[in-house]
């Protein structure tokens, strides 16, 4: 057996390589060689006694250690209620009230007088046990973090397997044979399926009720019909306001065509209803640009008028109907209106190609009584004959109509005007150009800028 010079224990003191070497330097310079010999052998002899530094004991070595073992727990994990139920588990802790139980220097641990047990930082609470709830409360939000895909083991292999957000599906275009049930929610619907008829099927005139009956009521698809060559007699309701006839055509147009035979000359008559503010309705031969239309407040003739008779009425004012050549905006009711002095494309019966706005006394014509916007009319709906009426203006030269002045108090009844406003005194010589120039005699004085003049 081999000792160190530490585990040497000489006369009842521990004593250090350095102090056993100069002990024994001493003995060796005082004593003889029987009493170093000696002393060596005291030396052996208690080292022999002594145990190996890496020796081991059992329990029962120890006094009184398996009976403090005894009142000890488990090893284990225990929760609040458990030190607060068994003051042995910890017997510091066998007053549950106490204040500030230290942990580190840093935390503190006590209970409230609810008995909730509290955990803080410093002066900052950290958690606290809810006895009622059992359940830890933390006092903080725990901070939000986030992971990378490549973070989570086979998660992009799970996304390679998904579709994306804006995929798209192909038709399917193939039988499908279903040789089971189909689920649709909890409910079979191959039942229903069954039930029912193809997409494409057909029925039998017995599959229709009452379908014989109702075409029984009606012709054959392949009837004829005979030509109707008696007289048609209408008889009027007994109401005077019932209709005897009434033809419903489209939105726009309605007519009817009377004609000896398929060679001869046809009358239309009908309804245009092309300019949706002035319907009218008017009589026509086929396929001839000459019409009579009957408008809400007027009358027009479309083509030459010959008149055989005389022409009654309260009005015989003579007006003409030319075309312009400026914007229709420079033209104003009631003002005077000049010929325009450029060779045109006129008729035996409208020897007046187009008119403007201003002008000299030679050239003056009239009082403009009517404005025409330009406008498209179709003259024959069966063959759609469209045209194009230009914008024109209506003006009289004899008869009553009104004139447009600046003041109407600088004029009284009986005075003759030329068509620039002036008064044709009683004394005056008239020669051609005032002869030329006159607009007529003032009969009325409409208002502070109108004058109802009348002219033989």
């Amino acid at each position: 057996m081999s000792y160190t010079i530490h585990q040497v224990n000489f006369n009842g003191m521990d004593v250090s390589t350095e102090a056993l070497i100069e002990m024994l330097r001493g003995y060796v310079e005082d004593k003889d060689l029987t009493t170093i010999t000696n002393k060596i052998t005291e030396l052996t002899t208690a080292l022999e006694t002594k145990a190996s530094t890496g020796h081991k004991h059992e329990q029962s070595d120890i006094n009184n250690l398996g009976q403090a073992l005894a009142g000890k727990l488990d090893v284990g994990q225990h929760d609040y209620s458990d030190i607060i139920s068994n003051t042995n588990a910890i017997p510091q802790l066998d007053n549950v009230n106490i204040d500030n139980l230290s942990i580190d220097s840093k935390y503190s641990v006590y209970t409230d007088n609810n008995e909730q047990l509290i955990i803080k930082k410093g002066n900052t609470e950290i958690a606290h046990y809810n006895t009622t709830t059992s359940k830890w409360v933390l006092s903080f939000d725990i901070p939000q973090h986030t992971h990378e895909m490549t973070d989570i083991l086979y998660l992009q292999n799970a996304f390679n397997l998904k579709a994306g957000e804006h995929h798209t599906h192909y038709t399917f275009n193939h039988d499908l044979t279903i040789n089971g049930d189909l689920i649709v929610g909890n409910t079979n619907i191959i039942p229903a399926i069954n039930g029912k008829a193809d997409s494409i099927h057909t029925h039998t005139t017995s599959d229709i009720t009452d379908l014989s009956t109702t075409l029984s009521n009606y012709a054959s698809s392949s009837h004829t019909h005979t030509s109707f060559n008696n007289k048609m007699t209408f008889t009027a309701p007994s109401s005077e306001q019932g209709n005897v006839l009434t033809i419903y055509g489209n939105y726009k147009y309605s007519r009817f065509n009377v004609a000896k035979d398929s060679n001869s000359g046809m009358a239309v008559y009908g309804f245009n209803g092309d300019n949706a503010n002035d319907p009218c309705c008017y009589i026509k031969m086929y396929n001839q640009s000459c019409e009579l239309e009957v408008h809400n407040n007027k009358v027009k003739v479309i083509g030459d008028l010959e008149v055989s008779g005389t022409i009654n009425g309260q009005s015989q004012t003579i007006t003409h109907r030319a075309p312009i050549t400026e914007s229709i905006e420079n033209y104003q009711l009631g003002y005077p209106v000049f010929a325009h002095d450029v060779n045109g494309n006129v008729s035996p019966i409208n020897c007046i190609p187009s008119v403007k706005s201003t002008g000299t006394y030679r050239e003056y014509l009239g009082i403009i009584v009517g404005i025409n916007e330009a406008q498209t009319i179709t003259r024959d709906m069966e063959v759609e004959t469209v045209e194009t009426i230009p914008a024109s203006i209506e003006f009289a030269t004899h008869g009553d109509y009104l004139f447009h002045v600046n003041n109407s108090s600088n004029y009284h009844i009986g005075d003759i005007l030329t068509y620039d406003g002036n008064i044709i005194a009683d004394d005056t010589f008239i020669n051609s150009k005032i002869m030329t120039s006159i607009v007529g005699k003032v009969m009325s004085i409409v208002d502070e800028h109108t004058l109802a003049m009348f002219k033989q």
